[in-house]
């Protein structure tokens, strides 16, 4: 009986120490993984040196691995919108930018009004455009390019009386235009010829 239970706790402590190397190995592989994994900042700055450099593949080919990693990571998805908009991929831009949560910060802010551009001059829907246009707003109202992107807008629906405030908050920052003073003009005028606003009101986009 001795010698037996001798054997079985002999073989007990041979698995308990396997079990141990095991753990260790585990423990010292993960560490040398993490270790050595580029981190999330890293990639996001080396993402913004490529799309800077003009090599827009590579900045996207590291957005994406950020966002495999944590998909919703707001300067990632930023990233990955900029390089398929310079690579004129304009609905899988606008799929980013649209994952962005509305927020008051600085990043959520220019997604939205790159949403609003892609939606207006892009995809025709000018209705999705003119809500990313004035959820932005709200949170920047004197941003003068979404300012005027909006009245651009409302004017090739010849929405004069609605450009009318925008154009007036675009005069108090001294932005002049001979179009937009064309609005304050008529309630019925309108930016662009009737062709150009047919083009727009006919769109039915699947966006």
């Amino acid at each position: 009986m001795n010698d037996t239970s001798q054997i079985r706790r002999g073989r007990n402590r041979s698995r308990l120490v396997l079990v141990g190397v095991v753990i260790v190995l585990l423990l010292l592989i993960t560490g040398l993984r993490l270790l050595f994994r580029t981190s999330l900042d890293t990639l996001i700055q080396q993402g913004q040196t490529q799309l800077a450099l003009g090599d827009n593949d590579e900045a996207l080919r590291l957005a994406e691995e950020l966002l495999n990693r944590e998909p919703q990571h707001i300067a990632g998805l930023i990233l990955a919108g900029d390089a398929c908009f310079a690579l004129n991929e304009f609905d899988r831009a606008l799929s980013y930018y649209r994952r962005v949560p509305e927020a008051s910060s600085a990043e959520a802010v220019y997604a939205r009004f790159r949403c609003g551009r892609i939606e207006f001059h892009h995809v025709g829907d000018v209705a999705a455009a003119e809500a990313s246009f004035r959820t932005a707003l709200r949170y920047e109202p004197e941003n003068r390019n979404g300012l005027q992107q909006l009245v651009s807008l409302l004017g090739i629906q010849a929405r004069a009386r609605e450009a009318a405030p925008l154009i007036l908050r675009l005069f108090r920052q001294g932005f002049f235009q001979a179009d937009f003073h064309g609005l304050l003009e008529s309630s019925d005028a309108a930016l662009f010829n009737l062709e150009e606003l047919k083009r727009y009101q006919q769109v039915t986009p699947d966006h």
